[in-house]
């Protein structure tokens, strides 16, 4: 690595022969490069096309591999997730169906859906962090092509999840103000 500082630092000034002295091999895109061009080239487009040239073929295989190893393992937890409901439906339908049977069956009552709207705050507030983390150090260190999809990624279903506590809340107001209305006009006995 310290070779690769040392050849961008080189190629900001020096030629592409005092580049080549410094690596033991210079990657074919760099030496087909003619001295004129090579003088005017960005330290930052040199440095990019160093760091391509040095990975070893183990670190392309590891980055090639880590996104398919990911995909596989959320797919892997979405289905053992899936499985575990389905496990649990059937066996409070057969308990159901057994209750029946015997007749002492009594239907739970409708209930309304609980939404506990902390936790999507908390889950929009992270998420949306950790997007603009990945957007920063795209933005002003890192510059790799990944970067800025996975900062999309976590940002915008963050954004969504703090759009969806939001609607909670004013449901919630919506709901008290209607309460304290109806509450109003017809007083309790």
């Amino acid at each position: 690595m310290m070779q690769l500082f040392t050849a961008v630092a080189q190629a900001a000034t020096d030629t592409v022969e005092t580049v080549a002295a410094t690596l033991p091999a210079l990657p074919k895109d760099l030496a087909s490069i003619p001295p004129e061009v090579w003088e005017k080239l960005s330290s930052g487009y040199v440095y990019s096309l160093l760091q391509k040239a040095m990975k070893s073929p183990w670190e392309e295989v590891v980055d090639n591999l880590v996104p398919i190893f990911f995909f596989l393992l959320v797919g892997f937890a979405v289905w053992l997730f899936a499985k575990l409901r389905s496990k649990r439906n059937t066996e409070k339908h057969e308990e159901n169906m057994a209750m029946i049977e015997k007749g002492i069956y009594e239907p739970l009552p409708e209930q309304k859906a609980i939404y506990r709207k902390e936790r999507y705050l908390l889950a929009g507030i992270v998420l949306s962090m950790v997007g603009l983390a990945f957007l920063l150090s795209f933005a002003f260190a890192l510059r790799e092509e990944g970067m800025i999809i996975a900062s999309f990624l976590f940002l915008f279903p963050g954004l969504g999840l703090l759009g969806f506590y939001r609607s909670l809340a004013k449901r919630e107001e919506r709901e008290e103000r209607n309460n304290v209305l109806s509450q109003q006009k017809n007083p309790p006995a």
